[in-house]
């Protein structure tokens, strides 16, 4: 098992521009790519490293990608994308702006396109408000 399903079984920690105790890769990182988070999980000498993008709205959905990151054996290190494809996460939200991961959950969705997404949570919210 590995990528963001991994991270959820062994403790994580997840980083912001905001957050000024981050390891130097990280804050490199998030300068760099002006990603969204950074989350660290595992510990000691077994640390995995996973960047969120930016969140991008389209219509109602709100959506994000994070990516698995190494940290290369450079000096000083820093942290890479692997080749892996991302996993995205996505919410439906009638709000003007879109929430953080912080304040809601998304739905991962892997390789669901996003209008059958959306399509399929107006069908279910239709579903559970009617008799």
């Amino acid at each position: 098992m590995a990528g963001p399903a991994y991270a959820l079984i062994i403790p994580c920690e997840t980083f912001d521009r905001s957050n000024t105790g981050a390891a130097q890769p990280v804050r490199d990182y998030l300068d760099d790519s002006k990603g969204l988070f950074v989350r660290v999980c595992g510990g000691g000498d077994h640390l995995l490293y996973f960047g969120a993008s930016n969140i991008v709205r389209d219509g109602n959905v709100c959506r994000y990608s994070e990516y698995g990151l190494n940290l290369s054996r450079t000096s000083p290190p820093r942290l890479e994308r692997t080749a892996k494809p991302p996993q995205t996460y996505m919410l439906v939200s009638e709000s003007e702006t879109c929430p953080t991961p912080e304040a809601i959950k998304y739905a991962a969705t892997n390789n669901v396109p996003q209008d059958v997404f959306e399509h399929l949570l107006h069908f279910w919210h239709d579903a559970i408000a009617s008799r």
